[in-house]
């Protein structure tokens, strides 16, 4: 009887605990919406499933509205211990995450970042990188990882049991705000030593003799590929001689 009596209490719980949760919206509360209220994805067939995929879409987006440079790589193959160890090795200010890729190509509609997201193959963790200054940091990072848990090797075995399933590599590649340049994934190392827009205008200062403030100032409202190619310029102005951007046009 007491076992009962146990099981009994339990179930007027959770029926007590449903109807409370049934109460949370009021009628009064229905009658006060407006067209204004109801959201611009509104579907009236919409499921709590679904309403969670738009909530993940929508996450992805303010994320992207912050990133300076985002790449994704596969870890396919990897066990839940080394996805972990993986991701500990990047920088603590980004951001790794594992995310579905057709909710990162939903994101990515309509902005530079869907070159990216066309390129995706495989299970992916996503890197989001908000400062340039981080940026140096996760490549050097990320050829760490790949380096350690041998992602050429694994992949290409992955990809010969695969069959005709198609190629996974170790990375899909980058892109970076701006110009919005595709990076495939096997070019990454190759951005390991690129400089912060801050080391850039501290070099193009120190190439120009005598830099007026307000060139500065410019620089530092400057896209990041941009001012790498003034110090292009200004290379080249060292090489022939030349002090001043008044002598280049002479």
């Amino acid at each position: 009887m007491g076992f009962l009596a146990a099981g009994a209490a339990s179930l007027q719980r959770r029926r007590a605990r449903a109807a409370s949760a049934l109460r949370r919206v009021s009628l009064a509360d229905v009658e006060q919406l407006s067209v204004d209220d109801v959201p611009t994805f509104w579907n009236p067939n919409m499921t709590i499933a679904r309403s969670r995929r738009f909530k993940a879409v929508e996450s992805i987006r303010q994320q992207l509205d912050k990133t300076f440079f985002m790449m994704a790589f596969t870890y396919a193959g990897l066990s839940t211990f080394d996805q972990r160890e993986a991701k500990a090795m990047f920088p603590p200010t980004v951001k790794v995450r594992g995310l579905k890729k057709s909710q990162v190509v939903k994101a990515t509609q309509g902005t530079g970042w869907h070159q990216l997201a066309e390129q995706i193959k495989g299970q992916s963790f996503y890197v989001f990188v908000e400062s340039d200054k981080d940026f140096k940091p996760t490549i050097q990072a990320y050829i760490k990882f790949a380096k350690k848990f041998n992602r050429a090797e694994k992949c290409a075995e992955l990809f010969e049991k695969a069959g005709t399933k198609g190629f996974i590599p170790p990375s899909s590649g980058g892109i970076m705000i701006d110009e919005w340049n595709y990076i495939p994934g096997e070019e990454l190392p190759k951005y390991k030593d690129f400089p912060t827009k801050s080391e850039l205008i501290a070099q193009i200062a120190g190439s120009i003799k005598q830099v007026p403030t307000k060139l500065a100032v410019c620089a530092k409202q400057l896209p990041q590929k941009t001012a790498i190619g003034i110090k292009k310029i200004v290379e080249k102005m060292e090489e022939d001689g030349k002090a001043t951007v008044g002598e280049v046009a002479v």
